[in-house]
């Protein structure tokens, strides 16, 4: 069956008894349902969304965003959850009171500083670039975080290799959030908080 004939079923000029535009008129209106990512598995036109039942990654409803085949699905509708990330601080960086989080949720990527601290840094990289959370322009700077020794203020921002830095010795508290452009996670980073 053509599209066409779907078309022409909407339009009314179609019989009503004809199953096979039925069933492709649904196939456009519902949404494709599966487990995973849609991305190089699941062929569309643009505009048609995809329902992942398993909320793998925390992506539950995509959108054909561009192309013919295959490939450009973005999400529509996700949300990591955050992300527990003190153990992938580098460069002598340390986790303080409760460390260092991040939450992905659609398109903006927020972060949350509980005690990071630059005490014993060897260098202002204090997280590399994570796939899936990177700024979509860098450099991307953050308003000012409070030392919690001394009450000063320090800029923490992404720099132009999307990795997180800041010039802080003290412990750093506070929150930040930028947009990304970057595909959905394929996995997730740290452990669940």
């Amino acid at each position: 069956m053509s599209e066409s004939a779907a078309l022409n079923y909407l339009a009314g000029t179609t019989d009503f008894g004809d199953a096979a535009a039925i069933r492709l008129i649904a196939a456009y209106i519902d949404a494709a349902t599966g487990t995973g990512s849609p991305e190089g598995v699941v062929t569309a036109p643009v505009g048609s969304t995809y329902i992942d039942t398993a909320a793998t990654t925390g992506a539950v409803k995509w959108i054909k965003a561009t192309g013919t085949g295959n490939t450009g699905w973005v999400v529509e509708y996700g949300d990591t959850g955050w992300r527990q990330l003190s153990s992938l601080l580098i460069n002598s960086w340390a986790a303080g009171a409760d460390g260092l989080y991040v939450r992905r949720r659609n398109d903006y990527v927020e972060w949350h500083f509980n005690g990071v601290t630059g005490a014993a840094k060897t260098a202002q990289d204090m997280l590399a670039a994570i796939s899936g959370f990177k700024p979509h322009k860098v450099p991307t700077y953050s308003s000012p975080f409070v030392y919690s020794n001394n009450g000063n203020t320090a800029q923490v921002w992404h720099s132009n290799t999307s990795t997180i830095q800041s010039s802080a010795t003290g412990s750093i508290y506070g929150t930040f959030g930028h947009l990304t452009a970057d595909a959905w996670p394929s996995s997730l980073p740290g452990t669940a908080a």
